[in-house]
């Protein structure tokens, strides 16, 4: 299998003037194979949304090094980011709060496709695809993300992000918003897209129970630093540490 992704030593520091800087994250290692989920599991405030960001290069990285299929892309400047972005999406907690409010759906979805010189008509006929692969009617292109339900604008999310034909898909809590039912509709989704387009994700997540169902194997979280990490089976049924065992209490007592 080849490995798509690679952390090795990852630090995020933030520093305010005048206040002690702060570190997000902490010597963070991890790889990501193709074709397999790892899942990122923590509290709030453990560090989980803080990593997606520096996976992304949506923030800098202070210390350490990642590479994508084996090209270091720590320190790639914005302009040369565009082929991480081609291959690397994220799909956000907040739905609604990731589209323009005065633009429907069906334009924030093929907006990379323009960026990309499609024609419109081919745009058009995309994002209607890419609509249907998720689960929605083609119709919806033409709705604004306050005219449809939470769930279905996470659908939206999901095929705007798979517009470009990502390698990896990154879901930072997308499911935690929704009811439980429309959650597992959207797992459901998740792992027909794994299957039917060979994706990667990382799974971040503070429910351990999701993580169990959908992920290869996992990284605990905690203060910015991997506590622990393995097979999901593996550390529910044995964590290792005080604070792992509490998230899993907190699922499955």
């Amino acid at each position: 299998m080849n490995i798509l992704l690679e952390a090795e030593h990852l630090t995020k520091v933030f520093t305010q003037r005048g206040k002690e800087s702060f570190k997000a994250v902490d010597d963070v290692s991890f790889s990501l194979k193709a074709g397999e989920t790892l899942g990122i599991v923590g509290e709030s405030g453990s560090g989980k949304s803080t990593l997606a960001k520096m996976i992304t290069r949506l923030t800098d990285i202070t210390e350490g090094t990642l590479k994508f299929q084996g090209k270091d892309i720590t320190k790639l400047k914005q302009s040369q980011l565009k082929e991480v972005y081609g291959n690397v999406q994220m799909v956000f907690q907040n739905p609604v709060g990731s589209f323009d409010p005065r633009r429907t759906l069906g334009d924030g979805i093929g907006e990379s496709l323009r960026n990309r010189g499609m024609k419109r008509a081919e745009v058009t006929k995309r994002v209607k695809e890419l609509l249907e692969q998720c689960g929605l009617d083609g119709g919806f292109a033409g709705r604004y993300p306050h005219e449809v339900s939470g769930g279905q604008c996470q659908r939206a999310a999901i095929a705007r992000a798979l517009a470009v034909e990502p390698k990896v898909l990154i879901c930072d809590e997308a499911t935690s918003a929704l009811d439980v039912t429309i959650q597992k509709q959207i797992m459901e989704l998740l792992e027909e897209l794994k299957d039917t387009h060979g994706l990667s994700f990382i799974f971040i997540c503070h429910n351990l129970a999701l993580v169990q169902s959908f992920c290869d194997k996992v990284l605990v979280l905690y203060d910015g630093k991997v506590v622990e990490s393995g097979r999901p089976d593996d550390i529910i049924n044995e964590p290792k540490e005080a604070y792992t065992k509490k998230l899993v209490d907190a699922v499955f007592e």
